[in-house]
């Protein structure tokens, strides 16, 4: 039977995690069902007895039976099989190192960090130090609006040790059965793909939402108040996208834009490419270079087409729209 401890349980995150599991036991009480660790005969099989959750302000209007709630991780540490940080890289270094001695053995902490390359890099120092204890590295490919229920979600799982990858690996997909988990052998290639993925995303978009405020400032319409609500209002479906998706991302704890846009020099390096690639074409463009744009954009379409079908993504866009 496994005790699972959620630290971080009042953040969106956290929260998510904590959805999930309560739906996947009320889905199946045998939700650890495929784990056997050194077993075949399956001897070592787990499941969800109780569910702790932890965090520094108060959870409200948590009622389900083996449910249970604190301000202080030591309260459940000691009981907990499974220990999942949903909490900023930093916090969770910080709590790893402090709690590190109490961990029991046999004990999976998991770590669920957008950016890898400091905390696999303490991870890996502790697994060595206590073998006993599993590590497990992993990010959810989607937001905590995701639904629990969802067979398309993706995880990424960073191997930590190659030596235990089919331990690590029926642990990932014993927890996560109906998910796409997609491994990856150490932080470096995570890192460079979320810099792509995600950190000039949430870059190009905050300053996107910035750069609407200042200019409907400018705008001289009757009321202030709703000046962007009158955009999207007219807009065509191009802006009505981009707003979405720049909204959505304000959405999110500003522990995550500080962690992916200072945590990772992968991350720092894509932005400022991306800045001057920014001022390449904006020189061109104060110029009217017009053969120069003309090349720019072809050429970029030449590329992109060559490994994705972008009239079928048109067509999916409006599908998505239209929906």
């Amino acid at each position: 039977m496994a005790n699972v401890l959620i630290i971080g349980a009042g953040g969106r995150m956290g929260n998510w995690f904590y959805r999930y599991l309560l739906y996947r036991r009320n889905q199946d009480d045998d939700l650890l069902q495929n784990i056997q660790i050194n077993s075949k005969k399956g001897k070592n099989k787990m499941c969800i007895n109780k569910l702790f959750l932890v965090d520094s302000k108060k959870l409200e209007n948590i009622t389900e039976q083996g449910v249970y709630t604190s301000n202080r991780i030591t309260d459940f540490v000691n009981e907990s099989n499974i220990i999942i940080f949903c909490t900023p890289t930093e916090v969770t270094m910080n709590l790893i190192s402090k709690l590190f001695k109490l961990f029991k053995a046999g004990t999976t902490i998991i770590e669920v960090s957008s950016i890898k390359n400091q905390i696999y890099e303490k991870l890996e120092k502790y697994s060595r130090l206590r073998t006993e204890i599993q590590f497990l590295s992993i990010h959810p490919m989607f937001g905590p609006g995701a639904l629990v229920s969802s067979t398309n979600n993706i995880i990424l799982h960073v191997l930590m040790n190659s030596r235990y990858k089919p331990r690590e690996t029926k642990l990932v997909k014993a927890i996560f059965p109906n998910f796409k988990i997609i491994e990856l052998d150490g932080p470096a290639n995570h890192d460079k793909l979320v810099s792509l993925m995600i950190s000039l995303i949430y870059f190009i978009n905050l300053i996107f939402s910035k750069m609407l405020l200042e200019t409907v400032k400018e705008l001289d319409l009757k009321s202030n108040d709703t000046k962007l609500k009158f955009i999207k209002q007219i807009s065509g479906s191009s802006y009505k996208l981009q707003s979405l998706l720049s909204e959505s991302i304000l959405t999110d704890d500003i522990s995550l834009f500080i962690g992916l846009f200072l945590s990772s020099p992968i991350s720092k390096q894509i932005i400022k490419k991306y800045g001057r690639l920014y001022n390449e074409l904006a020189t061109k463009l104060e110029k009217r270079n017009r053969s120069f744009l003309e090349d720019y954009i072809l050429m970029t379409k030449k590329e992109i087409t060559a490994q994705i079908n972008i009239e079928s993504s048109y067509e999916s866009l409006y599908k998505f729209l239209n929906s």
